[in-house]
């Protein structure tokens, strides 16, 4: 799976947000981060929608290729969602736990 590069997205939807949102918003994207940030109360309202419809994938091993700043033993959680709610929890969370996959 390839990383989405978000810095554009964000910047994007920053000037035009409808007509990005027109554009990619809706895409399908994979949110990963690890199991820890499952207590971050910041998303709590998300992790609750996304355990109440069986979107949460967990626990997956974090491996070589995921850029976060964990162990490795805590795990990580996957989200299929669209690219905007995705964004959305990205800007939430430390860049450095958290990443965005093309669906």
């Amino acid at each position: 799976m390839k990383r989405v590069k978000i810095e554009k997205h964000i910047k994007d939807m920053d000037k035009d947000f409808n007509t990005w949102y027109t554009q990619h918003g809706t895409k399908d994207a994979i949110l990963e981060f690890p199991s820890g940030e499952l207590m971050n109360s910041e998303i709590a309202g998300y992790i609750w929608a996304w355990k109440m419809t069986g979107k949460l994938e967990y626990p997956l091993p974090i491996d070589e290729n995921d850029r976060f700043n964990a162990q490795g033993l805590e795990g990580k959680v996957r989200v299929k969602t669209n690219l905007t709610t995705a964004i959305i929890v990205h800007k939430t969370l430390p860049s450095y736990r958290c990443q965005i996959l093309e669906a």
